[in-house]
């Protein structure tokens, strides 16, 4: 707390808040203009079609319209191709609509269970929610450009807001952190999987019926998990220390009124302000090869390629050694791999990459079980 991996740890919090504020922050400036954009080119084609006499006619039940020199691009003719070739509806709104207000009201419900003891109020889980809705939004469009989400600059925009609304309550500040980091994270997925589905061509609405099937059989298989895991290892311990643990409750506290170390704030203060300008920099790069691209000229995609993440640098920061290590022994070998037998590496390397995680997670939950066994 007090010696030097608090230190560490306050320095890594300011990197990690640099970088993925300014990346919300330009994302969602990009956001607005590209929706400012389209809304004034909308309005300017129905401007240029009512003074040249166009009308627009219905062409189906849903209300979808078209008028004669309309041209769909490659990827539009193949997208209605594979709606039509499907078979297929599209998910009903009042199916999520009427999932996210239960869940809403699930989850105000079990936060505010007296036997909880958490001290929030059910007007503050509500809170919670909409900022999760909000930043689910920057989220998925983060992961859809860069492949990345930002759930823990999401969670840490969550306590900074709860800092007003539940002044001096840590708990409150943990919570409204998960909530909007949990609804983030699962937006990000859900984005995945979907889209991967419209790239094979698979029903949207058949899809959903199975996330619910599988979401109703994986909480108890978490749940029991969970459990298991805690009755056999102390959580956070040596085991299982859980470093970003630590990073939310320093978050919390701050926020709420806590003190940082001696002579860490002008340290963090720079450490924020670098970290600040590798997502400026990021889209000044991206900004380049999109329109070098045509020319032949390269130079900003390989500058991409090196360019550090803040978040990354931030986590391998304060995690012990033998977290980092492995990572740094596997991007060795990937890279190996990569320069060797490229045709073999596209063909097996998630594959193997996927093997040794699920090899890691079933030889620990074996040893779990004949640990609490035995």
């Amino acid at each position: 707390q007090t010696g030097a991996a608090g230190w560490i740890l306050w320095v890594s919090l300011a990197i990690m808040l640099g970088d993925t504020m300014t990346s919300l922050a330009l994302l969602a400036c990009s956001y607005v203009y590209q929706h400012a954009v389209s809304a004034w080119a909308r309005a300017s084609d129905c401007a240029e079609r009512a003074g040249s006499g166009h009308k627009y006619v219905n062409v189906g039940a849903e209300g979808r319209h078209s008028h004669a020199d309309e041209v769909l691009s490659d990827n539009e003719a193949m997208d209605v191709f594979r709606v039509r070739s499907t078979r297929c509806r599209p998910i009903p709104r009042w199916w999520w609509a009427t999932g996210l207000a239960a869940s809403t009201a699930l989850c105000t419900l079990t936060m505010c269970l007296p036997s909880m003891h958490l001290g929030i109020l059910p007007a503050q889980v509500l809170v919670a929610v909409a900022v999760s809705l909000l930043v689910s939004v920057l989220a998925i469009r983060a992961l859809g450009e860069t492949d990345l989400n930002p759930v823990s600059g999401v969670g840490k925009l969550s306590q900074l807001v709860f800092a007003v609304v539940a002044p001096g309550n840590v708990v409150a500040n943990l919570v409204a952190g998960a909530i909007a980091e949990a609804g983030a994270q699962q937006a990000g997925d859900m984005m995945q999987d979907f889209k991967t589905a419209a790239l094979l061509g698979v029903c949207p609405r058949a899809q959903f019926s199975a996330m619910l099937l599988g979401s109703a059989f994986s909480i108890p298989v978490s749940i029991a998990a969970y459990d298991l895991f805690t009755s056999v290892w102390e959580i956070p311990g040596k085991m299982f220390p859980v470093p970003t643990a630590q990073i939310w409750l320093s978050m919390a506290r701050l926020v709420n009124g806590g003190s940082l170390l001696p002579h860490v704030l002008p340290v963090a203060i720079c450490a924020a302000v670098a970290a600040a300008m590798l997502p400026i920099i990021a889209t000044t790069l991206r900004w380049v090869a999109t329109r070098s691209r045509s020319s032949g000229t390269h130079w900003a995609d390989r500058a991409l390629e090196i360019l550090p993440s803040g978040v990354g640098f931030a986590v391998g920061m304060y995690i012990s050694p033998k977290f980092t290590l492995p990572r740094v022994l596997g991007t060795l070998i990937e890279q190996i791999w990569l320069a060797s037998c490229p045709h073999n590496y596209q063909s097996f390397m998630v594959v193997t990459a996927s093997g040794l995680v699920l090899g890691e997670g079933t030889a620990a939950l074996l040893l779990a079980v004949g640990k609490s066994l035995f």
